[in-house]
Formats: C-alpha cells, structure tokens, sequence
C-alpha cells in the first residue's frame, strides 16, 4: 500500500470514532433526559387550579376546647366543630399573623376551607365592637336592643356571658353594663361586664313621708316594694316625717336579692299631755290602756283616743303627734239618761208639747230625758190640758183627755 492510501485509511477511522462517540453522548442525554421527566412527573402531577374547591363562610366561636373550635356558621345558621392544627393561618383585620390565643369566645371569624380543609381563620373584617354601653333598652319580644337611636338584632344564637359564664339574654336590664360584637345590624356576643341586684324593704309602710335616697337619685318612698339597682357598692339613706334618717352603706352581688330591713329605724318621737276636766278616768290610745302616772311617750304618727268613765259620755279623737310635745283639752260630758215617752190623746191630732217644746200631732213618740216634765196638749174646739210626768224608766205610755168648750 503506498503512503497516500494508508493516510486516507488513518483519516477514515478516526472520523469513524468521532462519530461513533458523538452518538453515543446523544444517545445518554437522551435517555437521562428522559428518564427524569418520567421521574419528575410521577412525583408532582400537574393539577389545574379551578380544580381546587374552596369555601369562606362568617361564623361566631361559641366555644374553645384546645385545638377545637364550637362554631355557628352564620351564613348556613348551622352548628359546627372544626379542628385548628399547626397549619391553618390565624389572622387578624390587616391578615396579619396572631396567635391561637388570641381567639376567644365571641369572636366573629371568617373561616376559608379548601377540599375540605380548613386552611385560615381570621377576624371578621367587617365585624364590630362596642364596649361598656349602658342606658340601653331590649325589647324581649321583638329581639332587638336599642342603644340610642340605634336599633340592633339578635337570636337564639347570640352569645351571653357574665364572668365567662352563660347569662340569660332575658335577665338583661337597661341598669347593667354590657359590651357587643356583631356583624352589620347583628349582635353575635354579648358580654356583660355589670348585671344588676334588686333591693328589697321591710317596714317601708310605717315611715311616713318618705324619702329614699340611693346614691345621688331620690325616690318616694309611697308603694315602694323593690328597687332595682347595678351590682357594686351603693350609698343608702332613709328620712321621713315620723324617723330620723336612716343611712347605711351596702354591696348587692349580680342577681342577688337584698332586703333591706328597717324595722330597727329610730323614730321620731314626742311626749302626750292630756288635761282631763274629770278625775278617774280610763285612757286609751289605739285600744291600748295608758297611765296619766308617767308621761306618755309616742311615736311620731296618727292615732285614736279615747277615754271614759262611767256616768259620762265616752270621748273619743283622732289625733297626728308630729311635735316633740302635744297637748290636747279634754272635757268629759255627763251622761243624759233619756227614756222614751208615747203619747195619746182623745180625741187623735191634738198638738203635743213637752216642756213648751213642740213635739207634733198625737199620737206622737219621741226621746226624754229622765226626771219631771210638763206635758199638754190642746185642738181648736177644746179646752187644752196639761200633765206633769216623770221620765224615770226607758219607755212610758200617758194619755191625755180633752174635754170640748
């Protein structure tokens, strides 16, 4: 073989390599290639996003149990239990991060599941609160709160708590302390920051004209049964016409029932003298026998007198003691035995008198008194006659003739 063709042969076999190299460097990233996208794809399958089902609904936490959220959805007006693991987001009004923590009971949230699964939980946006309201007015019947000119609503849902306890809606009183959050014109939770107690007296209705005085209000004491007041201290005082004022300090608990108990009050009072025009006589005052002996001693108010004695007239006075000393003038009138006296006449419808008193036309009866009396009688056409009696029994009969003229 002469030189050149044993240069071509050196040139044909290396181009030969090259090629056989080339390829088989393709070939690998080829398959490499290849087999990595398998891998990838078998790993992370691709999902379109409308195919992922997502929910946001409004809800109010009725309860926290650990990691255990009592809800009320309030778009669905359902009751639920939904679990809060690590993942779920916690956030606030400006989507900020918070702390498990901080959510409480009342607190109205807006839940966003996906599949199914809760994946954050954050504070209302438009959710509101009102703190440390007073002087509002609730309508039981119709469901509604008015604070002012506002009028809100609530249901069977709504949550009242006084000191983390339930509380009654129906209990609630315009005297009490009350905060609110709610969601447009609808109150969710109610917290009660101060309830009320009622106060209620004993030996109200012998004080006359009275005056209570509860902190700075004044109240008539007329037909006063109860009084209902805030939970906490209060400053008391009585007065009236007939005690001396009476002031205690008290401390009523919410719901409590107090009775205040003025039978121990200090009256007012006053000294009786009674100038009797007669000796030996009986006194009574409100049918209670007293003693001229020692003085007499009354408390401030209205009462009855009476005093007797026998062969008198009992006498007998209403009377007010309002000064610390009263006087009254009593002068007993002897008694008048009086009897009856009948009178008949012939003929019938003469003219009676007794003691030159008219008496009227026989036969006529009328009341005497005992002892001597004249009596006559006298008609037109007849002499008129006379008879002297004596009244000394309850009833006498006399007749009386009249002879013609």
């Amino acid at each position: 073989m002469n030189k050149k063709n044993r240069d071509n042969a050196i040139m044909f076999y290396f181009v030969t390599f090259g090629l056989g190299i080339f390829l088989c460097i393709t070939t690998f990233f080829i398959v490499f290639n290849s087999f990595s996208k398998g891998i990838k794809n078998s790993a992370s399958p691709q999902v379109s996003i409308e195919n992922i089902s997502s929910n946001k609904f409004n809800a109010v936490i009725k309860n926290i149990d650990a990691r255990e959220l009592e809800i009320f959805n309030i778009n669905s007006e359902t009751n639920s239990k939904i679990n809060i693991d690590e993942k779920v987001q916690i956030l606030d009004k400006n989507d900020s991060r918070l702390d498990f923590g901080k959510l409480k009971v009342g607190s109205i949230v807006e839940v966003n599941s996906q599949n199914g699964k809760i994946v954050s939980v954050g504070i209302n946006k438009d959710s509101w609160k009102m703190k440390n309201i007073s002087n509002f007015r609730i309508d039981n019947s119709s469901k509604t709160i008015f604070f002012g000119s506002s009028i809100y609503n609530y249901s069977n849902e709504t949550i009242a708590k006084y000191k983390d306890e339930e509380y009654d809606i129906k209990k609630l009183n315009s005297l009490g302390v009350i905060s609110v959050s709610g969601l447009n014109k609808n109150i969710w939770f109610i917290d009660v920051i101060k309830s009320y107690a009622t106060l209620s007296f004993t030996g109200l209705d012998k004080i006359k004209g009275g005056i209570l005085k509860l902190d700075n209000e004044s109240i008539l004491t007329n037909d006063l049964k109860t009084k209902k007041v805030m939970e906490g201290a209060h400053s008391i005082s009585i007065s009236g016409d007939n005690i001396e004022t009476y002031s205690k300090d008290i401390l009523v608990n919410a719901n409590e029932t107090l009775n205040i108990d003025l039978s121990g009050v200090q009256f007012k009072c006053g000294i009786l003298n009674l100038k009797i025009n007669q000796t030996g006589t009986t006194i009574y005052i409100d049918n209670k026998k007293v003693s001229l002996s020692e003085p007499i001693m009354l408390n401030y108010g209205q009462y009855n007198l009476k005093i007797t004695k026998d062969g008198y007239e009992t006498y007998e006075q209403e009377f007010l003691m309002d000064t610390d000393t009263k006087e009254i003038d009593v002068n007993m009138v002897k008694k008048i035995d009086m009897g009856k006296i009948r009178i008949t006449t012939i003929p019938d419808n003469s003219q009676i008198y007794i003691d030159d008193a008219y008496i009227g036309l026989s036969p006529v009866e009328t009341s005497i008194e005992y002892g001597k009396h004249n009596v006559y009688a006298k008609k037109d056409g007849y002499n008129y006659s006379s008879l002297s009696v004596e009244i000394n029994s309850p009833s006498v009969n006399y007749e009386i003739s009249l002879e013609e003229q």
